[in-house]
């Protein structure tokens, strides 16, 4: 089932990862910095849905779970590219990661179009160009241990409850008096002057009611 956009940011704001990947090759001394965008769930039926919409592949395999019950999926160059697209407008906790990523992005499609242009040359990025790059991994690493400090404060003090116990009204009008007001009745209250009923030795005697009926 094909998901839409706003339900995806939600998502990856709070099941998600934004982040920078680097590894270099050898061959051509060339370091590598690009964008990774991903998914953890332990309900794989949803990031079956995803991975229908946006693409992407399992860091796992899927027929075994992940790390602490959880399945991965992850999404990598134009994937990553197009997935942060479409939902950087409802991004929230995620969205300047989203933009650092995409701005990673141009400037790697910059580099191919020199390339392309380049007849034949090695078009390695200059040192410039290097630096450029790593401040914005660095950038992007720098929120997420933000995010990450503030996800466990937040976690933390929500474990904090304080239990406080009510008082039953019940037991508190039957052991006390409190906020309970009395006064005497007056005249004008009770205009027919009837005395309020007698109890033990003062109440009426089977004589007295016999009279009365």
């Amino acid at each position: 089932m094909r998901l839409d956009a706003k339900y995806i940011a939600e998502f990856l704001d709070a099941d998600g990862s934004i982040y920078i990947a680097k590894f270099a090759r050898k061959e051509d001394r060339i370091a590598y910095i690009y964008g990774q965008v991903s998914f953890t769930s332990q309900n794989i039926g949803v990031l079956e849905d995803i991975r229908e919409t946006v693409g992407g592949h399992w860091s796992h395999s899927p027929k075994s779970r992940y790390a602490g019950g959880a399945y991965s999926l992850v999404l990598c160059a134009e994937e990553a590219e197009s997935c942060l697209k479409m939902v950087l407008p409802y991004l929230r906790v995620k969205a300047e990661q989203a933009r650092l990523v995409l701005r990673l992005y141009e400037l790697v499609k910059q580099k191919k179009s020199q390339r392309a242009h380049a007849a034949g040359r090695t078009a390695i990025i200059t040192a410039e160009e290097y630096k450029e790059r790593l401040a914005i991994r660095d950038a992007v690493m720098d929120l997420n241990r933000k995010d990450a400090k503030a996800y466990k404060t937040n976690w933390v003090n929500s474990a904090k409850t304080v239990k406080t116990t009510t008082p039953s009204q019940a037991v508190a009008a039957n052991d006390s008096t409190e906020g309970v007001t009395t006064r005497e009745v007056s005249a004008n209250d009770n205009p027919l002057h009837e005395d309020p009923a007698r109890k033990g030795k003062h109440s009426l005697s089977s004589v007295e009611l016999k009279s009365i009926q």
